[in-house]
């Protein structure tokens, strides 16, 4: 048995969010800065459980679309921060991205 997703985030520092809407469990959002992400479970369009993590990131400069997905549990945390590290690594930018996020990316090779 794994880490559930949603706890291995809120050991990351998100917190609750209301504003998400038709998700299977608590909603959450993960803040770094001024920029945020939404992430919540959801049914994925092949019938199976799997975590959401959608905003937009406007650095001034860039503007990116998040849309991805992850398992709803994971087999370590080092492998929970390796799917963020992938999914959030190059868009947050390097001024606010903090530690968990860094060490992340450099796992990656997990995947």
């Amino acid at each position: 048995m794994g880490i559930p997703t949603s706890s291995l985030l809120r050991s990351l520092g998100a917190e609750p969010d209301p504003t998400m809407v038709g998700v299977e469990d608590e909603a959450l959002r993960l803040r770094f800065g001024r920029h945020s992400v939404q992430c919540g479970q959801f049914t994925s369009r092949w019938l199976t459980p799997t975590y959401l993590i959608t905003g937009v990131i406007n650095t001034g400069r860039t503007i990116v679309d998040v849309q991805s997905e992850m398992p709803v549990e994971v087999a370590t945390e080092e492998e929970g921060l390796a799917w963020l590290g992938a999914i959030l690594g190059a868009i947050i930018p390097v001024d606010v991205k903090p530690d968990w996020l860094f060490k992340g990316e450099r796992l990656r090779n997990l995947l």
